[in-house]
């Protein structure tokens, strides 16, 4: 592995059904951590390894959403690799693509491609 990459693009809004639990909206980290928690997990399962470091940057951007709704990072992974995570809360439509790149060639998968339920 060379370089990871994780897109989550979420499409929360008022007709999203996990929109109105009181839950998600009452604690620091909102739907970003609550969303957020399942992509890392899924993260750490694809590469095998775990995550030592981060840094990252968030903004709020969708005013009807608990803060924060936007976060870009990056990490770095206990086998040396690097990666990017972005999370983008209320986008117009989901989408989400894993993408390891290593010497031997690209791994992508795709959710949502092109505007198209399903996986690619």
């Amino acid at each position: 592995m060379m370089s990871v990459q994780v897109i989550v693009e979420g499409s929360m809004n008022s007709s999203n059904s996990y929109f109105s639990s009181s839950w998600r909206r009452s604690f620091t980290g909102g739907f970003i951590l609550d969303m957020g928690v399942h992509f890392i997990a899924g993260l750490r399962m694809l590469v095998g390894c775990e995550v030592v470091s981060v840094s990252a940057m968030t903004s709020h951007v969708d005013l009807i959403l608990p803060p924060p709704d936007n976060l870009s990072s990056v990490f770095h992974l206990e086998n040396g690799c690097s990666g990017v995570f972005v999370m983008v809360v209320s986008s117009r439509s989901p989408k989400i693509l894993w993408r390891v790149v290593g010497t031997n060639g690209t791994l992508q998968i795709e959710r949502g491609f092109q505007g198209q339920h399903g996986y690619l």
